[in-house]
């Protein structure tokens, strides 16, 4: 007996032939295959034999040395065949191609993670409800502010910070994971960095649920504050994607950087106004003047909350777009020698 995955023991031992094949996961079907072969000694001989002969005449060695060589021939055969004028390069994959198979690879990653799991990709949200409800009851026994008012942008700063941290952290082992890929199949690397942005965005769709179900909640529903906010959620969006780029292809190249770019991390979380509010903290401190990340989240966190943006966070973004732009063209250009450094 066996069962109907997507693999090729179905095709190997055929279903009424060489074996009798059930659903994956339906103990019934299985229960009745299997009396249906204890109560038929006859069918159980005719598959065993049937198995042995296939077995020999298709998966033997001498078979799969026979079967070889006929292909071997036909390649050759076929080579000589066709005039070397006919023969065309390889095409370079263009950039739709390449978001089309980072934009695959990502979704497959994300429904191989949660085969078999009763809530999938949404025990995330479940972490991240934990985390959210946690951190909103420490941090209103720390000040007089209304933490329940407070909780859907708390919720929604920890899904962005998540995201940034993941994609910039799977990215720097990105390319040593798909070492097999870019070697042999000679895909551009780009496409697995942009993967870890791809599958880190689905996760962060499953984690927003959190942050939507508060605001729904709590908080007074006014899409006009979420439509201002767009434009500087997608700035965000941008630069993390260019700051993977960079930092990824940096790390595989010096393998001594990611130890210190996790270290990085967690002193800009704890640095940066993720999960304290404006009247928390002290915007003339020179590290939150000078933290990229306090205008990253300023310019679309601002919006969302009915304030306007200080033109000085939205300069600044720009600005550190633009060089997280160049230094991202310098890594593409470079990122072709890294098949030599994995």
């Amino acid at each position: 007996m066996n069962t109907a995955l997507d693999t090729a023991v179905p095709r190997v031992a055929r279903h009424g032939m060489e074996a009798i094949t059930v659903p994956p996961g339906d103990a019934e079907k299985l229960g009745d295959a299997i009396d249906t072969l204890i109560s038929d000694p006859e069918r159980r001989r005719r598959m065993g034999l049937s198995a042995r002969t296939r077995a020999l005449t298709r998966y033997s060695a001498p078979a799969f040395r026979e079967g070889m060589q006929a292909v071997y021939r036909d390649a050759v055969t076929a080579s000589c065949k066709v005039p070397a004028t006919a023969a065309e390069p390889p095409q370079a994959t263009g950039w739709l191609d390449t978001v089309r198979i980072a934009a695959a690879l990502a979704w497959s990653d994300m429904r191989h993670r949660y085969v078999r799991s009763l809530l999938g990709p949404f025990w995330m949200s479940l972490q991240m409800a934990i985390v959210v409800a946690v951190l909103g009851s420490v941090i209103g026994q720390m000040s007089n502010a209304d933490m329940l008012a407070r909780l859907p942008m708390l919720a929604l700063s920890m899904t962005a910070w998540t995201f940034l941290n993941s994609v910039v952290l799977d990215a720097t082992t990105a390319l040593q994971n798909s070492a097999s890929l870019i070697r042999d199949r000679a895909l551009p690397p780009v496409i697995f960095l942009l993967q870890c942005t791809f599958r880190q965005a689905l996760f962060a769709l499953h984690n927003a649920c959190v942050p939507l179900v508060l605001w729904l909640i709590l908080s007074p529903h006014d899409l006009s504050h979420a439509l201002a906010a767009l434009p500087g959620l997608l700035l965000f969006i941008a630069c993390t994607f260019a700051l993977s780029l960079v930092l990824g292809a940096t790390a595989t190249r010096y393998r001594d950087l990611k130890p210190i770019i996790e270290s990085t991390l967690m002193l800009a979380f704890l640095a940066s106004p993720v999960i304290w509010s404006a009247e928390m903290i002290n915007h003339r401190s020179t590290v939150m003047r000078l933290n990229p990340l306090t205008h990253l989240f300023a310019v679309w966190r601002e919006p969302l909350a009915g304030g306007n943006i200080d033109p000085a966070s939205i300069v600044y973004v720009l600005i550190t777009l633009a060089l997280l732009i160049f230094a991202s063209v310098l890594t593409l250009v470079h990122l072709r020698k890294a098949a030599f450094w994995i």
